[in-house]
Formats: structure tokens, sequence, C-alpha cells
């Protein structure tokens, strides 16, 4: 027997609920630490395997799971887009953190053969994943103050933008030296990301953001479930006669490895011989160059894991041999 209780977490607290005999019991919480005591506190009675079902709300909802899975308890930290059409296909117009709680409750019952539970990254994953990202928000803010200073003729404005322009360069600087520093200092990182390195148009950051957003990469059964992942799987939308014969990819990944590989993907199209001939033939063949890109994209991410399952390089006997 398992009883699953659904929450609805945000900022300073969060909402449980779960259904016995057709009876629906809700309560709010603290999100602290005492808050996450009086849950488990406010569940012991329930009969049966606790289950724990929330969304991925980042910083919000990973202290909680890791609270319950320190001890013992089976968590899962759902996709929110999946959670979302859920509520709309079950007919829920509303939205409440109360009525949040019970769908996400619902959710994990009708999904729990394929949910996989959840567990915390190893901390030097998740050492190496805040790096990753903070690097990724300066980046766009450098990006920001470049584009400002570019179109602002306000003299105080523009002292501004290139204030801030130059310290987000030297941030960047900072985090990249710090990436590389901390990859160095962990082995099974540092063999990793040797072995990405080895893929043209693959550099340090790419490596770094795909070893920081992967860290379960041993439990993907194949290279398709890695391209699924990062939602770059490509996908059918038709009805009658619109868009017939037309595929996108499904964006129900991980956005930010989507992104990390679009830079290298335009290398590669380019440098990787691989790639180049994929990319060109693709073109070949009428596809425009962001449909060539996407596919040179989830080539590259093809190329990684048979890297990383094999652990041999990407080189050819080539330049394997310039390499010796």
């Amino acid at each position: 027997m398992k009883t699953i209780i659904g929450i609805d977490i945000s900022a300073v607290t969060f909402d449980a609920g779960y259904v016995i005999n057709e009876v629906r019991y809700h309560h709010v919480f603290s999100n602290n630490g005492r808050g996450f005591k009086a849950l488990v506190a406010w569940t012991q009675h329930l009969p049966g395997e606790l289950i724990f079902s929330m969304e991925a709300t980042g910083d919000y909802s990973y202290d909680l799971a890791s609270f319950l899975f320190d001890r013992g308890f089976a968590v899962f930290v759902n996709n929110p887009r999946l959670v979302k059409w859920f509520a709309k296909a079950d007919n829920h117009d509303d939205k409440t953190d109360k009525l949040d709680a019970f769908v996400n409750m619902r959710y994990c019952e009708s999904k729990l053969a394929k949910l996989r539970p959840w567990k915390p990254l190893p901390q030097p994953v998740l050492y190496l994943r805040e790096l990753t990202r903070e690097r990724a928000k300066l980046v766009a803010l450098r990006e920001s103050c470049g584009l400002r200073l570019r179109r602002s003729k306000n003299p105080l404005i523009r002292a501004h933008q290139h204030s801030l322009l130059k310290e987000s360069r030297a941030q960047v600087e900072r985090l990249d030296k710090e990436i590389r520093s901390f990859i160095a200092s962990h082995d099974d990182l540092s063999r990793q990301a040797k072995l990405l390195l080895s893929i043209k148009g693959i550099g340090m950051v790419t490596a770094a953001a795909f070893l920081s957003e992967v860290p379960w990469f041993a439990e993907f059964r194949n290279k398709a479930d890695l391209v699924r992942f990062a939602g770059l799987n490509p996908v059918a939308r038709e009805s009658g006669t619109s868009l017939h014969g037309t595929r996108f990819i499904s964006k129900k990944g991980n956005a930010r490895l989507r992104k990390a590989f679009y830079m290298p993907a335009l290398v590669a199209a380019k440098h990787n011989s691989r790639c180049a001939h994929k990319y060109q033939s693709l073109l070949a063949r009428g596809k425009k160059p962001k449909q060539a890109l996407i596919a040179v994209m989830r080539q590259l991410l093809c190329i990684a894991f048979g890297v990383l399952t094999t652990g041999s390089p990407a080189y050819t006997a080539q330049e394997a041999r310039k390499t010796a």
C-alpha cells in the first residue's frame, strides 16, 4: 500500500495534501526546517509507504526534497510543464496552492510507474552546476550591457552600462578559471571533460555545462534517451493538411543543455568533418539552416554519449596520430 502526499511549494510556505478513503486532508507548513519536521510528524501515522510528490522549483523544492530523501522517503520532483498539462487535461481551470498540492498528488498517482524517483546531486556536481548557471546569467548580462551600450546616447546610461559590462566580463573570467580548476581537481569530472573536449566544437564551457546538467549520465539507456532529455528529439505535428510532413523538436527537456550546445553546433558545422558533412547534406536536401543546425546539435549529443559510454575519445585515426 502506498500513500502519496502532494506538495505545492513557494518561497515562504508549502501546501501538502493527501486523500484517504476519498476524504481530502490538507495543511500549510512553513518552508524551513521546522516546517519540514512538522510535515513528517503530520504524515507519520499514514498507512503503507509514504511517497512525496512536488514540482521542480529550484532552491524552493531542493531543500525539502533533500530533507525527505535523507530520511528514507520516496520523493518525486516533477516537470512543472507536465504537471500543468495534466491539470488542464483533468479540467482544472482554477489554480490555488491547495489545489496544486492535490494535482501533484494525482499526477504522481497516475504516472508512478513511469516516474523516476528523485535523488540529490553529488556535491561536486551541485557545485559545478551553480558555477555554470551563474556564468550563463553573467554572459546574458554582458550581452545585454553591450547591446544597451551600442544603442544608448545618454552619457550617464552609457557610463553605467560600461561599468556593468566591465564587471560582468571580469566575473565571467573568474568563473571560467574556477570551473577549469574545479574540474581538474576531481578525477571523474576531469576524465569525462577530457573525453568531451576530444569532440571538435566542444570547449570547456560546454563540457562543464554537460557534466552539471546531465548528472546521472549512466542511467541513460541509449543516445535517444539523452537527446530526449535535452528536448532535441523530433516530433510530428499534423492535423489534416495543416503542417503535413513538418517536424519540430519537442523542447520538453533541459533548456540549459540545448542552449549550451547551440554555439558548439555552429563551430562544429564548419570545423568538425562529421558534423560539417551532415550540415551540408541537409542544406542540399532543402532543409533550412536552423533545421540543419539543430540536427548538428543532436549529432554532437550523440557523439558525447558515445565517447562517455565507451571511454574512448572522438579523434579520428589521423587526428590521433597528430596528438600522439
